[in-house]
C-alpha cells in the first residue's frame, strides 16, 4: 500500500516495539516484549513481530511467534493472552493495518491473531482467506467497591455470605503444584484434561512470577489447604483473571466466587479499576462470570489459511487434540 512498508524480525531487532503498545489505547501486557519474550521460550516459537513503517516511523506491529509444523510455518493462537494480535498509534490507517496482514500472509501458511477491543471485524471482510469471528470479555468496574457489591447479582451475594460463614482465609499461593492440581480438577469435572499440559503451565507460570507479572491466591478453609485458585494478571489499573481451578469435593462452599470478590476487593484499595474476566464465550463458565455485574468487552479472532488444503489440514488437527483431551 502507497506509504507504507512492513517488514518482519526478530523482537530483539525492533526497539520501537515498546512504543507502539506504549501508545496503542488497547496496549496490554500480553503484546509487551516481556510476554511475548516468555511465550516464545515455553512454546518454542520464534520471537518474530511484523512491523509497519509509514514517513514518520512504525504506525502497526503484529506479534507473529512462529514454529514449523512439517514444511509449514504456523502462527498459532497465544495462549491466556488476549487483545495482543495488533498495536497500532492512535492514527493508524487502514491501509497501514492491511499492510501488516499482507506480511503476514507472506510470511506463514496459518495464523491465528487476538484483535484488541474495538477491533472491527469486517476489516477482514476483503481479504477471503481470513476468518474472523467476533468475541466479547465481561470486564467489571472495580473503582469503587462497594458499588461493584451492589452489581453483583443477588444469587452471588448469597454465595459468598454463605461461604463468609466457612471462614475462609484470602491467602497468596506459592506452591504452583497447588495451583495445578485445582485447574486440573476444573477441567475433570467435565472429563477433560486442561488445554495446556501441566509441565508446560508450571514453566510459564515460573517465568511470569519471577519477572513480576502474575499474582496467586487462594481460598482456604482454616483447617485445611486451598479450595480455590486464582491467577491474575496486574496491567496498570487493570487487573487480568488469568487461570483459575477449584477442588470439586468443596463445590457447595462457592469457594470460587468468594475468592474472586475478594480479589475485587483487595485490587480496589490497590487503585485498579477494572477487573477483566478475559472472555467470556463459553457457556457456564459465562453465566460464573455475568454474576459479577461486568460490561462486554467485544474483540475478535482472526485466522488465515494460505490455503483450503491448510484449513483443512488445522481443522483436522484441531478435532484430534479435542479427542485426546477427551480420552484422557
Amino acid at each position: 500500500m502507497a506509504g507504507f512498508r512492513a517488514h518482519i524480525a526478530p523482537l530483539a531487532d525492533v526497539p520501537e516495539w515498546d512504543d507502539l503498545v506504549r501508545v496503542h489505547q488497547h496496549g496490554r501486557v500480553f503484546a509487551s516484549r516481556t510476554w511475548l519474550g516468555i511465550l516464545a521460550d515455553v512454546f518454542g516459537t520464534t520471537t518474530d513481530v511484523a512491523v509497519v513503517h509509514g514517513p514518520d516511523g512504525p504506525v502497526v506491529g503484529i506479534p507473529v511467534l512462529t514454529r514449523k509444523r512439517g514444511p509449514l510455518r504456523v502462527v498459532p493462537p497465544p495462549p491466556i493472552s488476549l487483545y495482543n494480535g495488533l498495536v497500532m498509534g492512535p492514527d493508524a490507517p487502514a491501509d497501514a493495518i492491511a499492510t501488516g496482514l499482507a506480511a503476514v500472509e507472506r510470511h506463514c501458511h496459518f495464523a491465528a491473531l487476538l484483535g484488541p477491543p474495538a477491533f472491527p471485524p469486517d476489516l477482514f471482510d476483503a481479504r477471503p482467506r481470513w476468518r474472523a469471528l467476533a468475541q466479547e470479555s465481561l470486564v467489571v468496574d472495580i473503582s469503587d467497591a462497594d458499588d461493584a457489591w451492589r452489581r453483583f447479582s443477588q444469587s452471588l451475594r448469597r454465595k459468598i455470605r454463605r461461604a463468609e460463614e466457612q471462614r475462609l482465609v484470602l491467602h497468596a499461593i506459592d506452591d504452583e503444584g497447588v495451583l495445578l492440581a485445582l485447574h486440573q480438577q476444573s477441567y475433570a469435572r467435565h472429563a477433560l484434561s486442561p488445554p495446556i499440559p501441566g509441565d508446560t503451565l508450571r514453566a510459564w507460570l515460573r517465568l511470569l512470577r519471577e519477572e513480576g507479572l502474575a499474582e496467586c491466591y487462594g481460598a482456604s478453609l482454616p483447617a485445611g489447604g486451598a479450595i480455590a485458585a486464582r491467577v491474575v494478571i496486574p496491567d496498570g489499573d487493570v487487573l487480568f483473571d488469568w487461570l483459575a481451578g477449584a477442588d470439586l469435593a468443596h463445590r457447595d462452599i462457592a469457594g470460587s466466587h468468594w475468592l474472586v470478590a475478594r480479589i475485587l476487593r483487595e485490587a480496589s484499595a490497590r487503585s485498579m479499576r477494572r477487573f477483566d474476566f478475559m472472555g467470556a464465550n463459553t457457556p457456564g463458565v459465562t453465566d460464573f462470570k455475568r454474576s459479577f455485574g461486568g460490561d462486554a468487552l467485544p474483540f475478535c479472532t482472526a485466522t488465515f489459511y494460505r490455503s483450503a488444503l491448510v484449513r483443512t489440514i488445522e481443522r483436522v488437527r484441531n478435532r484430534m487434540r479435542g479427542r485426546r483431551r477427551t480420552a484422557r
